[in-house]
């Protein structure tokens, strides 16, 4: 702000001076924090990409000699024998869910699954399926569930853990 004297001379100024250099440090440092976790979420992405590649061969090479030895054995495997071979392979289904549940996490904070009306009643139900419960087990479920509009995936896997963890702990 000019100050100026009698007779209309500019003869001192008023200045304030800040100092934003702690500022001006704080947002770089800001601008760098957000470029390393850019590159630590592309590292993450990058490496479920590559366990789940690396879970899912094993996993199909394990339903496949299933399926190769329950056609090759014929009539042979019977009782308990045909019921673990079918165990296996509904694990070895319930590790490829859980595989893809990884996925679809990993990718949750980039896009949205496609949110629809869906039956309460029927996820959980499905849920209950690929948890598989042990036989000591029992998981119910009121028939009087609501229908919700919302991500399906994202209910599912919240499930998946609520059960999980109620039939680790029970």
């Amino acid at each position: 702000t000019p100050i100026v004297d009698e007779s209309g001379k500019v003869s001192k100024f008023i200045f304030i001076m800040s100092d934003i250099n702690e500022r001006k440090k704080s947002e770089l440092q800001l601008e760098e924090y957000l470029r390393d976790l850019e590159k630590t979420n592309e590292e993450l992405d990058k490496f479920a990409y590559v366990v789940s590649h690396d879970l899912k061969a094993p996993l199909r090479a394990i339903g496949n000699l299933t399926d190769w030895i329950m056609e090759d054995s014929g009539n042979l495997l019977q009782g308990q024998s045909v019921e673990n071979f079918q165990l296996i392979k509904g694990r070895v289904k319930r590790m490829e869910l859980l595989i893809n549940a990884i996925l679809d996490y990993s990718k949750a904070s980039k896009s949205k699954n496609a949110e629809e009306l869906f039956s309460f009643n029927e996820l959980l139900a499905e849920t209950a399926e690929l948890v598989s419960p042990a036989s000591h087990c029992k998981i119910s479920i009121d028939s009087g569930m609501p229908q919700y509009f919302g991500d399906r995936v994202k209910y599912q896997q919240i499930f998946i853990n609520l059960l999980g963890n109620a039939i680790k702990h029970n």
